[in-house]
């Protein structure tokens, strides 16, 4: 849901771009290019927002409902997923993509954080190159896409690897370092 949400938010942003060119040239050139290019800027944006609703609030509820038996902390609820610290009795909330598990520190044996990144391929100026243009584009896309969903705090408790989405890298600091205190015997990866 989350990659789904992602994907159409880029291309939401390229049907902007596309429908502003095409307004644009109907007032200059076509005017019958008109309503198509103002739907073309809005269409994807009305199918991105109810994804992006929903992909963010997957879960929200249970974690919350787990979180009222804890005394965290630090917690948080990101983007589909959320974190909470509870070092006084020793556990930590995990919920992601709709999954909730509460955890002792003991559990916790990685940390790590994955920044967010974007391919190098760009796609910018080769819309008049045709098929190799389109290529480009969707290579670009793809790269956008599995950049984004390969991001995140990582971690692995009682032998499974949980992924806290949404986490900028300002904030995994400030979890590893609250996670460090309570969990010495974890191995906490930088990001590189």
């Amino acid at each position: 849901m989350r990659g789904l949400a992602f994907l159409l938010l880029i291309l939401a942003i390229a049907g902007t771009a596309l429908g502003a060119g095409g307004i644009a040239f109907s007032f200059f050139e076509d005017g019958g290019l008109l309503l198509p290019s103002i739907a073309l800027m809005v269409l994807p944006w009305a199918l991105w927002v109810p994804v992006r609703r929903r992909a963010t609030a997957q879960g929200r509820a249970p974690f919350e409902a787990a979180l009222i038996s804890l005394e965290p902390n630090v917690a948080n609820w990101y983007d589909g997923s959320g974190l909470a610290l509870d070092s006084a009795n020793g556990k930590l909330l995990v919920g992601s993509r709709g999954e909730v598990a509460l955890h002792s520190l003991g559990d916790l044996t990685e940390v790590q954080f994955v920044p967010e990144s974007v391919g190098s391929v760009s796609a910018g100026g080769a819309s008049s190159m045709g098929a190799l243009g389109a290529i480009l584009a969707l290579f670009a896309i793809g790269s956008a896409t599995a950049g984004h969903l390969g991001s995140g705090l990582f971690l692995t408790l009682g032998g499974r690897r949980w992924q806290v989405f949404g986490v900028g890298k300002d904030e995994a600091q400030l979890w590893m370092v609250e996670l460090r205190k309570v969990a010495p015997q974890a191995h906490f990866k930088e990001p590189a």
